[in-house]
C-alpha cells in the first residue's frame, strides 16, 4: 500500500513533500567501504560477498549469508528527516543454525548514529525486529544509513522497511 505524506514545516523551514513513507529505498543499496564499519573488530579476515547473496524478495533486501556472513551495506535517505521525526523498520531472520553455539549481531546506522542493533543468540528460531524511534538531529536527504550484519551459519536475514512511523 502507498501512501502519500506531505511534510509541511514553519516558513523558515524547507518544505518536505514524500511520495510515500519510506526514508530509504531497501533494494537500492551498495556494498560500504569497510573504513566505514563501525564493528570492524567482527570482520573477518577474508570478506567473501557473491553478488548472489543479496535478492530483492517482495519489496524486501534478502541476504543469504551462506553467500555473504558478514556485510556492510549503505543506503541513502530520500529525503530531509526533520529533528524529532518518527520513524520505524523491520528487519528479520530465518532460523540460525551453526554447529556452534554463536551470537549474529545487526546494526542499523542513520547518519552516523546508531538507531537499532540486536545480538540474536544462535541457534534460535525465525525472529522479527520491529523497532521505532526519533531521529535526534536533523537527518539530510541523501545521508548515509548503514546496516551491519554478522552471522554465522548459513541462513537468511532481512531487511524489510524503513520508513515514518505510521500513527
Amino acid at each position: 500500500m502507498t501512501s502519500l505524506v506531505v511534510l509541511a514545516f514553519m516558513a523558515c523551514s524547507p518544505e518536505v513533500i514524500v511520495v510515500d513513507g519510506n526514508v530509504i529505498d531497501v533494494t537500492d543499496f551498495k556494498m560500504a567501504d569497510q573504513s566505514l564499519d563501525s564493528h570492524p573488530e567482527h570482520r573477518p579476515e577474508v570478506l567473501d560477498c557473491s553478488p548472489g547473496a543479496f535478492t530483492e524478495e517482495l519489496g524486501q533486501l534478502e541476504i543469504d549469508t551462506g553467500e555473504c556472513d558478514y556485510a556492510l551495506i549503505q543506503f541513502s535517505t530520500r529525503f530531509l528527516l526533520p529533528a524529532g521525526t518518527e520513524i520505524e523498520g523491520m528487519v528479520m531472520h530465518s532460523g540460525l543454525f551453526h554447529p556452534d553455539h554463536a551470537q549474529a549481531h545487526y546494526a542499523l546506522s542513520i547518519d552516523g548514529i546508531l538507531f537499532e542493533e540486536s545480538h540474536p543468540a544462535i541457534p534460535s528460531d525465525t525472529d522479527f525486529f520491529f523497532f521505532q524511534g526519533q531521529v535526534e538531529s536533523e537527518v539530510p536527504e541523501g545521508s548515509v544509513v548503514m546496516l551491519h550484519l554478522h552471522n554465522h551459519g548459513v541462513n537468511t536475514w532481512r531487511f524489510g522497511h524503513l520508513r515514518l512511523a505510521r500513527e
